[in-house]
């Protein structure tokens, strides 16, 4: 149809007037009252859903900000998360993807992990479900670096006794089920395991590939040298070989992002950046930043 056709119908007697009956069921169909009800619950919705995803966004930055200072003393990293962070189970779930992506923290994380249980425990009834639920989702995580850091947690919570010796049958069974040779190789290489009780399974299980055979029957044979066993999962350590101190200005840049507090970094400067070296690496690192939010910072410090 085209433009002249159209406005040829406005003066159209025919198309003056509608059937009656027309008329009510297009008036029920678009009913003002139903629609302006609609249309302000759902604006309320939406209103609604955004305040609690602020407050969970303020109260996870609040916990990661702390945990950021975790070189620190311990009680007193404490005592800041009772006076500044909401006691909830989401923690939990912060924490553990915390850990996961700064494994070179380790020790420290679980320390603080330790206190943190019995708190949630004792003043918000909380239990550490979602933490473990975490790690267990993991075991067949598709990224190498998130399944290796994760088996890496669980043997440090054995070790503090979070666990006890049950879930490393579990563990084990669950690696072997999955047949995947670099974790089999990096779990059963730790002290820990008694790998004599799994001989029996590794060496008669079927091997995905060449590769896979040869870094598991390592485990029992130190004089099986080849290149094929190329163990490129130093993925073990794509995170160790980040230098810790890096990782701490990622972070606090990161927090300053969120919650733009000056504060925090002249805190930093003055706790972590310790040494010119350090704080020529600090300036240097926010000067090659692709951010311009992290730039303007060398205009106030």
């Amino acid at each position: 149809m085209d433009y002249t056709t159209l406005l040829s119908y406005k003066t159209n007697l025919e198309c003056q007037n509608l059937d009656e009956t027309i008329l009510n069921n297009l008036l029920k169909l678009f009913n003002i009252k139903n629609i302006k009800q609609n249309n302000v619950k759902n604006l309320n919705k939406i209103k609604n859903n955004t305040k609690i995803n602020l407050k969970k966004n303020l109260n996870e930055n609040k916990f990661l900000f702390i945990l950021n200072k975790i070189n620190n003393n311990i009680d007193s990293i404490i005592n800041d998360f009772l006076s500044k962070v909401k006691l909830e189970e989401e923690l939990y779930d912060y924490f553990y993807n915390k850990i996961i992506k700064d494994i070179n923290f380790l020790d420290s994380y679980v320390l603080f992990l330790l206190k943190l249980v019995p708190i949630l425990k004792y003043k918000s009834n909380v239990e550490p479900a979602v933490f473990i639920n975490n790690i267990y989702e993991n075991l067949t995580n598709d990224d190498d670096t998130i399944r290796l850091n994760n088996y890496k947690l669980i043997l440090k919570l054995v070790e503090c006794d979070f666990f006890n010796n049950n879930i490393i049958d579990y563990i084990s069974n669950t690696i072997i089920e999955n047949g995947n040779g670099v974790d089999i190789h990096f779990w059963f290489s730790n002290n820990i395991i008694n790998i004599d009780k799994y001989k029996q399974q590794l060496l008669t299980m079927e091997y995905k590939n060449t590769r896979d055979k040869l870094l598991i029957q390592s485990l029992f044979d130190n004089n099986i040298i080849n290149n094929n066993i190329n163990i490129v999962i130093d993925e073990e350590d794509i995170n160790s070989n980040k230098d810790e101190f890096i990782i701490l200005i990622e972070n606090i840049l990161d927090e300053y992002k969120y919650l733009k507090s000056m504060d925090e970094i002249k805190y930093f400067m003055e706790e972590e950046c310790t040494t010119n070296e350090k704080k020529n690496i600090f300036i240097n690192y926010i000067k090659s930043s692709s951010d311009n939010t992290i730039k303007q910072l060398l205009k106030k410090i």
